[in-house]
């Protein structure tokens, strides 16, 4: 048997046929139930129609049996299409992801994913031991998940040639070419984009003005909320540059959503304040005790300076956060030397 790297090496090479799903031991009528398809739909090689139809071919391999898609968004390499087609067997899974210039190579085993790897930058790879091939195809030349390059000096002349003979070594894959040319039934089969997406009858979102907002906006930045902060309680839709935008003039619409988010935001609490007349006296104890201004302006924290404790002493009257003055007042006067 010749295996599979034929397919894109040498003379008269075809390269990647489509998205390749070979099954261990089922029969084609379980193959097509599981993919999805109704396996009554199926045509003969002999049918008129069967090469230019486009859907899913069985060709039989050995032990295995190969459902071929050519399809945009094949069923094949779908999770919960592998979790069927694997009950009680195995499936390997190779496919050339045109539209995201990357491959595709999954071994998957009664549901579980064995070994997976995208051929990404980095390769992104995956299943319960990620390791079992990661270190053959890194010698044969696949970059390292750290977006090294490969310290190999082999080229392999494509990755798709790589992940076909991962699927040799793997479980022993192995694809003649006059099988290849003999399949078996074909299923029509053009299957959508599977990535959910808007109903086209949908009613658009609804949505709020800015200036609807704007007046609760700015009572949030004066009572001490951040633009930040607002942005954190209303994602991903509205961002701190987006509150900023909001407050000026211009008129910007916001999904009614992350509108009631904003207008959900309660005021930050007035942070509690001391007036410096209740502090004085115990100020004026500590600095005939001995205790310098620069010594209580750095118990108190930042938000008190020695200057500030030198206006403090004075006649003016300020006020001062709660938590700084219990700083201050925590401070005890030292006993008589």
């Amino acid at each position: 048997m010749p295996g599979l790297t034929w397919l894109v090496q040498g003379p008269g090479s075809r390269g990647l046929p489509g998205c390749m799903t070979f099954v261990r031991g089922a029969d084609e009528r379980a193959v097509l139930t599981r993919l999805g398809v109704d396996p009554d739909d199926a045509m003969p090689p002999a049918d008129p129609e069967f090469s230019s139809t486009p859907g899913i071919t069985i060709v039989r391999s050995g032990d295995w049996l190969m459902a071929l898609e050519t399809a945009a968004w094949p069923r094949g390499i779908r999770p919960d299409v592998l979790l069927r087609l694997s009950a009680g067997t195995e499936v390997v899974v190779i496919y050339e992801d045109i539209g995201k210039g990357n491959n595709q190579f999954a071994h998957v085993v009664d549901g579980e994913v064995i070994t997976s790897v995208t051929t990404s930058m980095p390769p992104s790879w995956g299943g319960t031991q990620p390791d079992r091939l990661r270190p053959l195809a890194e010698e044969l030349g696949m970059g390292h998940e750290d977006g090294s390059p490969s310290d190999s000096d082999y080229d392999m002349g494509g990755l798709e040639l790589l992940l076909l003979l991962l699927a040799e070594v793997a479980v022993g894959l192995s694809l003649d070419e006059a099988d290849l040319g003999s399949p078996l039934l074909k299923v029509a089969d053009e299957p959508a984009d599977p990535t959910p997406r808007p109903r086209a009858d949908a009613p658009p979102a609804p949505l709020v003005g800015s200036a609807h907002l704007r007046p609760h906006v700015q009572r949030l930045l004066d009572s001490g909320v951040t633009a930040d902060a607002i942005a954190a309680q209303a994602p991903p839709a509205l961002s701190t540059n987006a509150i900023n935008v909001l407050l000026g003039e211009a008129n910007v619409w916001i999904p009614v959503k992350n509108a009631q988010q904003i207008l959900a935001i309660a005021d930050a609490a007035p942070a509690p304040l001391v007036s410096s007349a209740q502090l004085r006296p115990h100020v004026r104890r500590l600095l005939d005790s001995g205790v310098t201004a620069d010594a209580i302006a750095v118990q108190a924290g930042p938000a008190l300076s020695t200057n500030a404790i030198n206006v403090l002493l004075g006649e003016a009257n300020f006020w001062v956060p709660g938590t700084i003055a219990e700083q201050v007042l925590a401070i005890e006067v030292p006993p008589n030397t």
